[in-house]
């Protein structure tokens, strides 16, 4: 006879480990999906490729989530994650190259900038925006 294991308020998850709640945090508590550097900031990235939108997803396990429509193949996922994180800070896309992962799903972005505060308002915006129920809700298909 198996018995049901009863959830405790003391063996629970904080409500943003799960994926909803992970992918609305924004601020403070979302720093952990960037890094100040000399010269701009580092951002930690999980990209999807091949995804039917270019988009910011939200904030997932500690990285920004991001749909790119270009397949990883020969640095083209790489290109479009760039051109897309250029577009959303504010920045030309010559400022936005993968330092990490340039063969993997988890990457490592930098940002070369100069007003660092406002890529990382551009960056908050844009996942305020992703986290927001009529963005990025998912579809009852």
């Amino acid at each position: 006879m198996s018995r049901k294991r009863v959830s405790t308020p003391t063996d629970r998850e904080p409500e943003s480990a799960g994926r909803a709640g992970a992918q609305r945090e924004v601020g403070a508590a979302a720093e952990s999906w960037f890094s100040r550097r000399a010269g701009g900031v580092e951002v930690r990235v999980r990209v999807v490729p091949r995804a039917s939108r270019q988009r910011v997803v939200g904030v997932l396990d500690g990285r920004i989530k991001v749909q790119i429509h270009a397949p990883p193949v020969e640095g083209e996922a790489n290109r479009a994650l760039c051109a897309l994180l250029a577009e959303v800070a504010g920045l030309p896309t010559s400022a936005v190259r993968v330092v990490a992962g340039m063969k993997n799903r988890s990457k490592t972005v930098f940002l070369e900038c100069a007003e660092l505060e406002m890529v990382l308002v551009r960056l908050e915006a844009a996942l305020t925006e992703a986290a927001s129920p009529s963005c990025g809700g998912r579809s009852s298909r």
